[in-house]
């Protein structure tokens, strides 16, 4: 069923308040044609097609949305365990991620036995991996590729996220989970059940100006030369300096990152699992904080991705 309004070409985009799936404005005329119709599934790509976003009918009734990193989790799942189901799973599978994606994603492809490799965000880079390892001739099969803006794919004949693979999988995946009576909200709590519940979220701070542009530089120094050893009252056990390309762990030892240029980025990995990165906006006078807290039950994440984000703040003086 497609949403007629946006079925046209438009350089202004007039049909939607927003071309970007991740804005919740792009999902208001979609929602009402899936109401209407009583959709079981709602998908649909930015204006080049790269990107996915997908919404979907719960268990309650309602139209909800996943984030990338869940819709990526649950599409991960379903096209591993198709493979190993098939026969069709390569001898030396890889599967490809950012330093800021989820780590659920990555939970779920390490336990099918697939190799995970994390880039910088852009999938630029994510392609550069494919074709250093198709060039090699004896390096890993890719399985899947994803970063969290709604970006993932399925297969490497395009050296992109591909929205147009994208849809086609998720309604595919939509389908085995719909003949089994499956809502995909509860699809999605099984994973969490077997692998740990994961909470990711980013958030945006400004530096306007050029006081803020200044504030931005001294904050990253600061990370990188003075790193956090507890952040919302965990320890922190290893800190990636992606501009050093060093891991420094809690016990003082060190590990060179290889195979990535450097770049402004300090990631902060918890001893629980949860993490913290952040890096400057490269387009945009801001810094990105991407949160995820990990739990192994529901209720322990609950306010933690808060704590954790006034603490670092208050730590580096900007509460």
């Amino acid at each position: 069923i497609e949403v007629k309004e946006q079925c046209s070409h438009d350089e202004d985009f007039g049909g939607t308040l927003s071309p970007n799936p991740e804005a919740d404005r792009a999902w208001i005329l979609p929602l009402e044609y899936a109401e209407k119709n009583k959709a079981d599934l709602i998908v649909m790509t930015d204006p080049d097609g790269d990107r996915c976003g997908v919404g979907y009918l719960s268990s309650n009734g309602t139209y909800e949305r996943f984030t990338g990193n869940q819709s990526a989790a649950l599409l991960v799942d379903y096209i591993l365990s198709s493979k190993i189901k098939d026969g069709t799973m390569p001898k030396d599978p890889v599967m490809y991620d950012t330093i800021v994606s989820s780590s659920l994603a990555k939970t779920i492809a390490q336990s099918y036995g697939v190799k995970v490799e994390s880039s910088l965000t852009g999938f630029k880079f994510i392609g550069d991996r494919i074709a250093h390892y198709e060039e090699e001739g004896n390096g890993p099969t890719f399985v899947f590729g994803y970063e969290e803006s709604y970006g993932c794919l399925i297969a490497p004949f395009v050296r992109d996220k591909d929205g147009i693979q994208a849809i086609l999988m998720y309604c595919e995946m939509a389908l085995f989970y719909k003949r089994q009576a499956i809502p995909l909200d509860i699809a999605y709590h099984n994973l969490e059940l077997k692998y740990g519940f994961h909470d990711a979220q980013t958030m945006n701070m400004d530096f306007a100006g050029a006081t803020g542009a200044q504030k931005m530089v001294s904050l990253m120094d600061l990370l990188h030369a003075k790193p956090l050893n507890k952040i919302g009252g965990v320890n922190v056990a290893s800190v990636e300096d992606y501009l050093s390309d060093r891991i420094t762990y809690a016990d003082g030892s060190t590990k060179d990152i290889i195979g990535l240029p450097p770049s402004d980025v300090v990631k902060f990995i918890l001893e629980d699992g949860s993490t913290i990165a952040v890096r400057p906006s490269g387009t945009e006078p801001k810094v990105k904080f991407y949160f995820e807290a990990v739990s192994k039950d529901e209720k322990g994440l609950e306010g933690k991705i808060e704590a954790m984000y006034k603490d670092l703040l208050s730590q580096v003086g900007l509460d």
